[in-house]
């Protein structure tokens, strides 16, 4: 009985030890290239995540504006996989323009970033979409609770209470 005991207890402990946080996705290119300078608008934003994304009403935008806040993308957003792009209205334009995202991950996570590049007809092009080492983006959870969380609570709870009941009965 005592090696019963000591099993069930040792099994509560190992549930109720912390699972590694799983890793959100991050942002792995974009077209055009953060902080580059390319001579023309191109016909649409392409931006690349390391895991597939899911669409979930409005919860997913890609914009493109200026530097007085004229927006330069039109029509629908296409998410395919790990990809999402949206169609982009030149309009002759030039200067600094900002690409702001917001995506839902499979996993459910909301990713939200921004980034820059300089639209210049008279500058040489650099490098239009990068292979970088993922970046920093920032992650918001709302009110979802981890399934992990939610596991090794009730595991520790029920496992909790059988040692309690255990030890009633033992007491007796």
């Amino acid at each position: 009985m005592k090696r019963a005991k000591f099993l069930l207890a040792l099994g509560a402990l190992f549930l109720a030890l912390p699972y590694p946080a799983s890793a959100h996705t991050t942002l792995v290119s974009e077209n055009p290239a953060a902080e580059s300078q390319i001579k023309e608008l191109p016909n649409e934003l392409l931006l690349t995540f390391a895991e597939n994304l899911i669409q979930i009403g409005d919860s997913t935008s890609l914009n493109l504006t200026d530097e007085s806040g004229d927006e330069y993308t039109t029509g629908d957003l296409s998410i395919n996989g790990s990809v999402v792009s949206k169609k982009v209205e030149s309009r002759g334009a030039f200067g600094k323009f900002k690409v702001s995202y917001r995506v839902v991950a499979a996993d459910g996570h909301v990713i939200k970033g921004e980034y820059f590049f300089t639209v210049e007809p008279s500058a040489v092009e650099t490098l239009e979409t990068t292979q970088e080492l993922p970046k920093e983006i920032s992650s918001e959870s709302g009110n979802q609770l981890s399934i992990y969380f939610v596991l090794s609570a009730t595991a520790v709870v029920g496992g909790a209470l059988i040692l309690f009941f255990i030890w009633k009965r033992q007491s007796k």
